[in-house]
């Protein structure tokens, strides 16, 4: 497990319908000379992507900009969280920057990351 985790109170902020999530990316496809396509499991393991929106108060957003800038070094640093649709921890990674969406009494935040195995 990572040394860092998700602040605990900014959990339980998930905007509904804002998750999103794709299976991992683990199939290789190669052409043969002749029949179809041979398609084959790249590894046994892989990142899996997320997307997820939160909606955070002023006092939040201070929490969130320190957790991501000082603690996480600008996100470069994996860090535990709980997934949404599964609530099992596990160890992520940021893989864009944050984008923060003024709302009328706090923010969008919307975060791209990946489950790392």
């Amino acid at each position: 497990m990572a040394t860092f985790s998700w602040p605990a109170d900014l959990y339980g902020k998930v905007l509904k319908g804002s998750f999103r999530e794709l299976p991992p990316d683990n199939t290789f496809q190669s052409n043969m000379d002749t029949g179809p396509p041979k398609i084959r499991r790249r590894s046994t393991s892989n990142t899996r992507p997320i997307e997820v929106s939160h909606f955070f108060t002023a006092a939040d957003m201070v929490t969130f900009d320190s957790f991501y800038d000082t603690t996480l070094n600008s996100g470069s640093l994996p860090f535990n969280y709980r997934h949404p649709r599964t609530q099992v921890l596990g160890e992520y990674v940021f893989t864009e920057l944050p984008e923060y969406v003024d709302m009328n009494q706090g923010f969008r935040v919307t975060t791209k990351m990946e489950k790392l195995v």
